[in-house]
Formats: C-alpha cells, sequence, structure tokens
C-alpha cells in the first residue's frame, strides 16, 4: 500500500490504557507461536476486518452520493491537484480510456470549471463499493480487552478456562511515534453509514501530502471508525481495544509491535498441568507468570 495512509491514523481517538489483555486458547493451532512471538520478539497476530467472525463487521451501509456531489468533490480534487488527475494521483483520461467512458474531454465540461463529466462521476459511484471491499481487505486489526478476570471472557476466548491471558504493558508515547494506535471499538444499535464521497477519500489518501490540503486526518478517522471500529451495542460488555494498521495486508500474519509488551501471563483454571509447567518453563524467566483460581465465596476469579 502507498505510504501516504500511514498519517490516517492521525484521525483516531487516541486515550489508550495503560494495560490491556488478550485471551488465547490452548486448542488453538497457533497457541504457542502466539505466546512465543508476543513474549519474545512483541509480535501480535493482525487479520484483515474482512475476516473477522461477526458478519456485521466492517459492513456499513453504503450511501450513495449524487452525481452533482462527487462532482462537486471532484472540483476540489482537480484544484488541488490539476487537471485530468484521479483520484489515487493517476491519469483520468486513461482511466477514463480504459473503461469505455465517452464524452470524458475537458472541452465539454468548461463552462463548469471541471474536467470531470458527470458519466466520469457515475463511473467512481459504481467504483465506491469496490474501494469499501479493498478497505475492508486493507484494514486489519488485532484485539484486546481491559481486563484479565471475567469468566466470560475465559469461556469464550479461551476455550471454557483452557488457555492464558495475556497482559500487556502501554507505552503511549512510543505508540505514537508509530503509525499504529490503540482505540476504543464503538457500541452502537445501528450500522454505520458511509458515503460515497468518503470512500473516495480514503482512496485518495494514498496520495500522500498533498491529500491533506483536501482530506483531513479527522474524515479518515471517522471513516475508519465505521469500518474497523464499530460493533453492535450486545458486545459492549467486552470494552474492546483494537490497533489498527490501514496499511496492512490482506492476509492474515504477525506485527512488530514495540509500544506492547507483555509482563505477566494468566494461566486459565482449566489447563492440563503437562501445559502449565511448560508455559513456565518456556517463559517464566521472561515475563510473570500466574495460575488463575476460583474465588471462596464469589462468583470471580483470583490469581496466585
Amino acid at each position: 500500500m502507498d505510504e501516504g495512509f500511514e498519517w490516517l491514523v492521525e484521525g483516531l481517538q487516541y486515550d489508550p490504557p495503560r494495560t490491556v489483555h488478550k485471551f488465547i486458547s490452548a486448542d488453538a493451532p497457533h497457541f504457542w507461536d502466539a505466546i512465543e512471538k508476543a513474549v519474545l520478539e512483541n509480535k501480535i497476530f493482525f487479520s484483515p476486518v474482512a475476516n473477522l467472525n461477526d458478519p456485521f463487521e466492517a459492513r456499513p451501509v453504503y450511501k450513495e452520493d449524487s452525481v452533482a456531489q462527487v462532482q462537486e468533490y471532484l472540483k476540489k480534487w482537480e484544484r488541488t491537484f490539476g487537471k485530468g488527475t484521479t483520484i489515487t494521483g493517476g491519469n483520468a483520461y486513461e482511466l477514463a480510456k480504459e473503461n469505455g467512458l465517452s464524452g470524458f474531454d475537458l472541452a465539454v465540461n468548461a463552462e463548469k470549471n471541471s474536467g470531470y463529466s458527470a458519466e466520469y462521476a457515475k463511473f467512481l459511484i459504481s467504483k465506491a463499493k469496490a474501494i469499501l471491499e479493498d478497505s475492508r481487505n486493507w484494514t486489519s486489526v488485532t484485539s484486546f480487552t481491559l481486563g484479565w478476570s471475567s469468566p466470560l471472557f475465559w469461556a469464550h476466548y479461551a476455550n471454557s478456562h483452557n488457555g492464558v491471558c495475556l497482559e500487556y504493558k502501554v507505552d503511549p508515547e512510543s505508540m505514537l511515534q508509530g503509525r499504529l494506535r490503540l482505540v476504543p471499538v464503538t457500541y452502537s444499535e445501528e450500522r454505520p453509514v458511509v458515503s460515497t464521497i468518503e470512500l473516495l477519500k480514503r482512496a485518495g489518501a494514498g496520495t500522500g501530502g498533498r491529500a491533506k490540503e483536501l482530506i483531513t486526518p479527522q474524515d479518515l478517522g471517522e471513516t475508519v471508525t465505521k469500518l474497523a471500529l464499530t460493533k453492535p451495542a450486545e458486545w459492549s460488555y467486552e470494552q474492546e481495544f483494537r490497533l489498527v494498521d490501514t496499511k496492512g495486508s490482506n492476509a492474515r500474519t504477525y506485527q512488530a509491535v514495540p509500544s506492547l509488551a507483555v509482563n505477566r501471563i494468566y494461566i486459565g483454571t482449566n489447563v492440563a498441568s503437562e501445559t502449565r509447567e511448560k508455559i513456565r518453563a518456556s517463559f517464566g524467566k521472561s515475563v510473570e507468570v500466574v495460575q488463575v483460581g476460583l474465588c471462596d465465596r464469589a462468583f470471580s476469579l483470583k490469581y496466585s
């Protein structure tokens, strides 16, 4: 992806907690690999938002802007980048020719002070959904929660307490210097709405520095929130935070995150004894390893 996407995260809300937690099931095929990379290499597993398991994830409602609205936006784009420039910095004439668009002539629309015909605006409107799908594939995330002690989390995300919870210490200043941001998920009763022009701005961010004259980080932060940081209200109990990579890969992969460091491993109550011992032997010299247990009277967990 183009280097211009790095400044997109400037518009995301940023006030990270000092610690966050991630649960891993002992039955997961990547269990040992995930712990080793997290503890010893500061690497965390990311996945494109298109691959998340909730079908509502990263599926905002698409609102089609009018031809006139898109043409007005293109006029602003033209004043910034010059006549005949596509929203991604290419040659609009070549794009029009490749797609069989007729009437794409600066002279045709000279009286409107725009070289972008209604036909070209309609073409971009038709392509906006493809831009949306592209954003779903190239925006990747990894998820955390604030606490370690919820029995519900252990049941859902650590295979009925048969797994671990990694506690990460957050370095806000270091994170601020990087291109990844730890931001809270927004919970909503309704699906967010994303417009044609919002998606055109998302695509145009890849042109780099000059795009800032027309596209603000706040514009893009709102779009990323709609794409990667909005979930149904029923999920609000999770208090989820995510690292959002707007320049990610469409493949699942590990990424180095120097601003997050594991400082404790919680071992679930149902983890087999041999697995417990292997965790302590493998990682006990690098981080604190504790055993989770049941409280005597309350429906809550403790550790020792």
